[in-house]
């Protein structure tokens, strides 16, 4: 499935940490088209495949509603990445770890499925999937885990 360029998903760009955007964008200016293409092959430096396999499995694994992921951010932040039920577009959520545990920034404007974990603080990663609104599926190979003991 091509996914570079205009076949990008929207705002797949707001959802890359900025190493992993600046990876792709170089990339992309070198290679263009042939980005997309199964046929061409091309060496990439090692440190650039990490880059690379975070953009296919954001690009091919988000097709449906509901797909999210948790994400290492820029200086150690962490984001829920989540496919948007009402549009195309892949959404970016703040998530912090405090004394009090895990909190996702829900914006005032998001449905009210979000209420589960609007203004909560959740001891556990796992505490706060499970309030995540009905439908929401995790992504495989595409969440950071075990972040409880490698995160502090």
């Amino acid at each position: 499935m091509p996914c570079y360029g205009e076949h990008a998903p929207p705002g797949i760009g707001n959802v890359l940490s900025a190493p992993e955007r600046f990876v792709i964008e170089a990339d992309y200016r070198r290679h263009r088209g042939y980005l997309n293409n199964p046929e061409y092959l091309f060496n990439l430096d090692a440190g650039k495949v990490p880059a690379h396999a975070a953009y296919r499995v954001l690009c091919t694994q988000f097709q449906r509603p509901g797909s999210f992921a948790i994400r290492q951010a820029e200086q150690g932040a962490f984001m829920l990445v989540h496919r948007s039920q009402r549009t195309p577009q892949l959404v970016r959520t703040a998530l912090e770890h405090s004394d009090r545990g895990w909190h996702l920034h829900v914006a005032d404007t998001a449905n009210s499925g979000w209420n589960g974990v609007r203004g909560r603080h959740f001891e556990t990663l796992d505490a706060l999937k499970g309030a995540l609104p009905p439908g929401m599926h995790e992504v495989a190979g595409a969440s950071l885990h075990d972040l409880e003991t490698t995160h502090l």
